[in-house]
């Protein structure tokens, strides 16, 4: 079916050509997620008509058309205007099957993804693109591996990585360029020097391994807040008194670490092995003795 004439899609937030070495096919993205939550929208309290912003400038005291407002970088102390034309000379001028170009390949665990911006769903573009991206698609799943792509949307170049899901579809993961995602030392510089204990660390160990998943869907997981506020409309609708604010029970605020581990895999039914018991209890032992 070509998807393109199927009424019900939602509109592509782009399109574009995978090109991986010789393989090409054309596709189509879409937001893999969008924010359907609380949607509030400011009112004139009093005839309850819709606010709408404006462009005013408080050293002139007026409210500006568009055609009075610019656009300017600060440099230097100094206010650069840049005018249309301007602007069109560094982005991308638009054009038709937009190249998304494979560059290389790297094993998922091994993705970096503190700098993710956007995830979109990529479909084939037609009947014709539908085989090499189902194949593409199954072998990237299989391999547990992400195609690293650079490719233009919206008149800019833009780096991500594709990856295959379960269901023959691709997925394409959107990065910030590094220069724009922060370092991790920034806010803790002695993070990467902090020493740890060897039987703390296998406790913590066999923890992860213990509450591991198969896998994680998203649609198992409601939306708390949304709840509470489809709650509170209800009642607003039918005067019903006003819900109790939302309480959430606090963890203690100080806790030894090997306890909360042994404890933890106790709740899960773990056997905890008498090596690595032993091995924690002279861990907390030379830590009360030394402090």
């Amino acid at each position: 079916m070509d998807i393109r004439k199927d009424r019900h899609m939602p509109k592509a937030s782009f399109t574009g050509v995978v090109v991986f070495r010789h393989v090409v096919f054309g596709v189509r993205g879409y937001n893999a997620a969008r924010d359907r939550g609380i949607a509030l929208h400011r009112v004139h309290r009093t005839c309850m008509t819709p606010v709408h912003e404006q462009r005013y400038c408080t050293h002139c005291n007026s409210v500006l058309p568009s055609e009075e407002c610019a656009h300017v970088v600060e440099h230097e102390g100094k206010l650069i205007e840049f005018n249309q034309d301007d602007l069109d000379s560094i982005f991308v001028k638009s054009e038709e099957d937009k190249p998304i170009r494979v560059i290389g390949t790297i094993p998922i665990a091994k993705l970096d993804t503190s700098g993710i911006e956007t995830v979109y769903y990529l479909l084939p573009a037609d009947d014709g693109a539908q085989y090499p991206y189902t194949v593409i698609a199954k072998a990237l799943y299989t391999e547990q591996m992400g195609a690293i792509v650079q490719y233009i949307s919206y008149k800019r170049e833009h780096i991500g990585y594709i990856t295959g899901r379960r269901d023959s579809g691709l997925l394409l993961t959107k990065l910030y360029y590094g220069e724009y995602v922060s370092n991790l030392a920034i806010y803790n510089p002695e993070l990467d020097r902090l020493p740890t204990r060897a039987p703390d660390v296998e406790l913590a160990r066999r923890l992860v391994r213990s509450a591991r998943r198969r896998t994680l869907d998203p649609n198992e997981i409601d939306d708390p807040v949304r709840q509470r506020f489809e709650q509170l409309l209800q009642t607003k609708l039918h005067g019903a008194p006003r819900p109790k604010p939302a309480t959430i029970d606090m963890a203690p605020s100080k806790v030894v670490l090997v306890e909360a581990l042994q404890a933890s895999l106790r709740k899960q039914g773990k056997p905890i092995t008498p090596k690595a018991t032993e091995a924690a209890k002279r861990s907390v032992k030379r830590r009360k003795m030394a402090s």
